[in-house]
Parts: C-alpha cells; sequence; structure tokens
C-alpha cells in the first residue's frame, strides 16, 4: 500500500485501476490505493468483468472527470456498491479511509449471515479479458489454475 510518494512515469500499469490523481500524476497516498481496492470489489462481484468495459483506456480520465463511475451490478448489494462508491470518490481528501472501508466490510460480513453466493455465468478468458480492460497481453501471467 502505498502512504505517499509520486508514480514513477516510466512503468506501465492499467489505467481502468488508478486512481484519478495517479492519471494525473500527482502525489499518491493510500487513498490512491483505496479507489483501486474499489475495481478490485467490483471485479470480484461481477467474477471478473473488466472494469469500464465500454470506454477505451485512452478515454478514462475524461471519463472520470465528467463523474462516471460503474453501475452496480445486478448481483451485487446496495451496501458493498455504497461501499465500491465510497471508495471512488473523485477527490482523494474526500475518499473514504482504510480504517472506515474495513470497518464497512466488516459489517457488511456481519449483517451477511453466510447467506451471499455468488454464481459463475461463465469462465474467464485472460486474453479475451486483457484485451477489454486494455492491458497489454504480453505482461500478463499465463500460469493460472481455474476452479
Amino acid at each position: 500500500m502505498h502512504f505517499e510518494g509520486s508514480f514513477p512515469v516510466r512503468r506501465h500499469a492499467p489505467l481502468k485501476w488508478m486512481s484519478p490523481e495517479r492519471l494525473l500524476y500527482l502525489n499518491i497516498t493510500e487513498k490512491s490505493d483505496v479507489w483501486s481496492f474499489g475495481i478490485l470489489l467490483y471485479e470480484m462481484i461481477t467474477l471478473g468483468a473488466p472494469p469500464y468495459s465500454e470506454v477505451p483506456p485512452s478515454n478514462i480520465l475524461q471519463h472520470l472527470q465528467r463523474g462516471n463511475i460503474m453501475k452496480r451490478p445486478p448481483n451485487c448489494k446496495q451496501h458493498l456498491y455504497n461501499i465500491m462508491k465510497a471508495c471512488w470518490t473523485w477527490k482523494a481528501v474526500d475518499r473514504i479511509s482504510v480504517q472506515e472501508l474495513r470497518k464497512r466490510l466488516e459489517a457488511g460480513k456481519k449483517s451477511s449471515n453466510d447467506r451471499t453466493v455468488l454464481q459463475i455465468p461463465e469462465l474467464v478468458r485472460p486474453d479475451l479479458y486483457a484485451v477489454v480492460a486494455g492491458i497489454e497481453t504480453g505482461i500478463m501471467e499465463n500460469d493460472y489454475t481455474v476452479l
């Protein structure tokens, strides 16, 4: 987790997972990681759907600057989607803290009573996922297991 610092320009990273401050080459903090964690939550609840699949990576900053965020997935509880939205607050200073994020996730776990079940609609093909997500396929790990 980043506490503060900058992001090296020559390093490749998937744009759709980056916080606005990272896309704008501003200082990064742990709130930048909170943004990316929100994207990870989206991927988990959708069982691997790429974030912002309708937006080319080169347009993601403009898309976010217009206040656009991803819609609530059909199989996502409102409580969890509210957590995602709190992670995707544009201004880092207004974004949920790691401590509050943990508190909300733990509260959701307590209220779920182990009733939530995710069904896998289809297998995720990493090569197609990379194309939709805007990731270079050459940097993907090819050693994986489908459970």
